[in-house]
C-alpha cells in the first residue's frame, strides 16, 4: 500500500515539475519517476516526501545546516548541468543522497557519480539512503567539499549543493576543459544558481536562476558577517560593526512607499539582485517568529515552516541604522530602523533606477568568471564583485 501511495504521489509531484516547465527534458523527468524520494527521507511521512517543500535533515545551534532541497530546485539545476551518459560527475554536499541517486541515473551504466560532504553522520545517512532506494555505482565522501575530490578528477560536470561565496581553486583545477560547473552563487550576498562551462583561463555562464541554499561549511565558506538578534538574522557581504542591530529593531523610525508596482518573483528575480550590486550597505534580513505574533520587522516574503512564520527581506545596513524593503498593508515599502532615513532614502532612489533600467531579471544575466589577478573582459556594462580567488564579472543584456 505503501509503495502505491509513494508511486502515486510521485507522479503527481513530477506532473506538476513538468507541467510548472521545471523539468523540460525527458532523461531528467525519468530520473525523477524512477528514484523513490521517501526512501532519502525516512523521517517524515510519504505523502510530505512529495511536496515541492524543502525538509531540512540536520540542524546545528537550531539552524539547518542540510535539507533535501525542493524538488522544483533540484529539478531545474539538474537541467542547468545538461548530464550526458557516461559522464563523470563531482557532488558538493551529499545531503540525503537523493540528488546523487538522479546523478546517478542520468551517467548511466558507463558513467560514475561522487558526492562529498563534511559531516560524517550526513555521509553514513545518504550511504544508507542509497542502498534502501537499491542505488549502486555512488562514491560517497566524507571531506571538505572546497578541496573536490582530486582522487577522482578529471570531472565532466561539478555541480554544488550548497551556496557557495566563490569559486575554489580545486574546483576549477578538477573540471574537465569545456565540462560545465553548476553553483549557487553569492553575489554580494544575494544567490543566484549559475552553470558555467569551462573556457580554462575564464568560466563563462550558460544558464541564471534564482535560488536559496544553505551557505557551505569548511575551509571555504564566505566572510559573510551572520549577526542574530532573537528572531532575527541579518546576513552582511561586507565587513560592518552590528552589535548595535538589536537596539535598533527597537527603534522603528518610519515607512517610505516605493512608487513602483512590485510582485514578489520581480523582487527576487531581479530587484534584490540589482540591490546587491548597487547599494554598498546591501544585506540579507531573515525573520522567523510564533504564526501568533506580530513579526517583529516587516518582511517581503514569508512563508509557514513547521510552526512558524519565515520571511526574507533585502536591506540595507550601515551600523546605526536599517532600511529594509518589505511587504505592508499597502504594498512593497521600504521600512526604517535605528537615525535616520538616508538608508531608506537610497533604497527607494535605486529602486527607481532599476525600474527606469526596465525591471532587469536573472534570466538577462551574464557572468563571467576570471583568476584574481586577471584583466576585465572586453565590452561595456561589466560590474566587478572582488572575491578571494577569482574576480565575477556581472552584466544585464
Amino acid at each position: 500500500m505503501v509503495a502505491l501511495d509513494a508511486t502515486a504521489a510521485a507522479d503527481r509531484l513530477v506532473d506538476a515539475l513538468v507541467s510548472a516547465r521545471a523539468i523540460t527534458s525527458p532523461r531528467v523527468e525519468a530520473a525523477f519517476r524512477a528514484v523513490p524520494r521517501h526512501l532519502f527521507v525516512p523521517h517524515v511521512p510519504v505523502e510530505a516526501a512529495y511536496r515541492d517543500e524543502a525538509i531540512p535533515t540536520k540542524l546545528l545551534d537550531g539552524r539547518p545546516v542540510s535539507s533535501a532541497s525542493q524538488p522544483a530546485i533540484v529539478a531545474v539545476m539538474l537541467e542547468q548541468l545538461d548530464v550526458a551518459p557516461g559522464q563523470s560527475v563531482l557532488e558538493i554536499g551529499a545531503g540525503t543522497g537523493y540528488n546523487a541517486a538522479l546523478l546517478r541515473r542520468l551517467v548511466g551504466p558507463g558513467g560514475r557519480v561522487v558526492t562529498v560532504d563534511i559531516d560524517q553522520d550526513i555521509v553514513d545517512g545518504a550511504r544508507a539512503h542509497l542502498a534502501a532506494a537499491g542505488v549502486e555505482g555512488v562514491e560517497v565522501v566524507c571531506g571538505d567539499g572546497g578541496s573536490g575530490h582530486p582522487a577522482g578528477a578529471p570531472y565532466d560536470r561539478i555541480v554544488l549543493t550548497v551556496g557557495a561565496w566563490d569559486i575554489a581553486p580545486a574546483w576549477w583545477d578538477q573540471l574537465a576543459p569545456g565540462g560545465r560547473f553548476l553553483a549557487p552563487l553569492s553575489l554580494r550576498g544575494t544567490q543566484r544558481c549559475v552553470a558555467f562551462e569551462n573556457h580554462g583561463d575564464r568560466l563563462e555562464s550558460v544558464s541564471v536562476c534564482d535560488c536559496g541554499f544553505m551557505r557551505l561549511r569548511g575551509g571555504s565558506r564566505g566572510p559573510e558577517t551572520v549577526v542574530h538578534a532573537g528572531p532575527v538574522t541579518l546576513t552582511v557581504d561586507n565587513d560592518v560593526d552590528a552589535a548595535a542591530l538589536p537596539e535598533i529593531l527597537g527603534r522603528p523610525a518610519g515607512e517610505v512607499a516605493i512608487g513602483v508596482p512590485l510582485s514578489t518573483s520581480e523582487l527576487w528575480g531581479g530587484l534584490a539582485l540589482w540591490l546587491a550590486l548597487h547599494d554598498p550597505g546591501h544585506c540579507t534580513l531573515h525573520a522567523a517568529w510564533p504564526k501568533d505574533d506580530d513579526p517583529p520587522v516587516p518582511v517581503a516574503a514569508a512563508f509557514t515552516s513547521g510552526d512558524v512564520q519565515v520571511g526574507w527581506s533585502p536591506a540595507t545596513f550601515d551600523g546605526t541604522s536599517l532600511a529594509v524593503l518589505a511587504g505592508g498593508p499597502a504594498g512593497v515599502a521600504v521600512y526604517s530602523y535605528g537615525e535616520g532615513a538616508g538608508g531608506a532614502e537610497r533604497l527607494v532612489e535605486t529602486v527607481s533606477r532599476w525600474a527606469a533600467r526596465g525591471r532587469p531579471g536573472s534570466r538577462s544575466l551574464e557572468m563571467r568568471v576570471v583568476p584574481v589577478s586577471a584583466p576585465p573582459p572586453a565590452g561595456d556594462g561589466w560590474m566587478k564583485i572582488p572575491k578571494r580567488w577569482t574576480s565575477v564579472f556581472v552584466r544585464w543584456l
